[in-house]
C-alpha cells in the first residue's frame, strides 16, 4: 500500500477523529519552546542533542520490544509487520553509533519519563497480545 502524504487525510479518517478529540493538547505541544525552537531554527543545540539521546534510548528498547511482540504474534501478517518494524529500528539504531556515538541503552542515562515509557512498552510486549504493542508504540515511529 502506498500512502500519499502530500494531501491531508480524508475528513472522516481516524487521524482527524484523534486530532479533533485532543486538538487543544496538540496545539499546546506545537507551541512549546522546544518545537518552536526547531521551527524557527533557534533551539539550543544542547537541548536538541539531549532529545536525540533520549530518543535513542527509546529506539534501542523499541527494537527489542518489536522483536518480543513479533515472536509472540500468532497472526502471520502481524508477525511480519512487527519484524519489519524491528528491522527498521535496528537499522536506525546502527546509525546512532555514527551520529551520536551511542552503541546501546547502556550508553544513555534516560530521563524518568522516557524510562517509564520504555518500561511500559516492554511490559506490554511481554504481557499483552502482540497487537497491543502497536498501540503502545503508536505515538512514536
Amino acid at each position: 500500500m502506498i500512502v500519499d502524504l502530500t494531501y491531508p487525510p480524508p475528513t472522516d479518517s481516524l487521524f482527524w477523529k484523534l486530532w479533533n478529540s485532543c486538538e487543544d493538547i496538540a496545539q499546546k505541544a506545537l507551541n512549546t519552546k522546544f518545537l518552536q525552537g526547531i521551527k524557527n531554527g533557534n533551539l539550543d543545540p544542547t537541548k536538541y542533542g539531549a532529545f536525540n539521546v533520549s530518543d535513542a534510548y527509546y529506539c534501542f528498547n523499541g527494537a527489542v520490544d518489536y522483536l518480543i511482540a513479533g515472536n509472540k504474534a500468532k497472526d502471520e501478517e502481524l508477525k511480519a509487520f512487527l519484524y519489519k518494524k524491528c528491522e527498521s529500528f535496528i537499522n536506525f539504531n546502527n546509525s546512532l553509533g555514527e551520529t551520536w556515538r551511542l552503541k546501546d541503552c547502556s550508553s544513555v542515562v534516560p530521563t524518568e519519563s522516557i524510562k517509564n515509557y520504555s518500561d511500559f512498552k516492554r511490559s506490554v510486549a511481554i504481557n499483552e497480545d502482540s497487537i497491543y504493542s502497536l498501540i503502545a508504540m503508536l505515538p512514536c515511529k
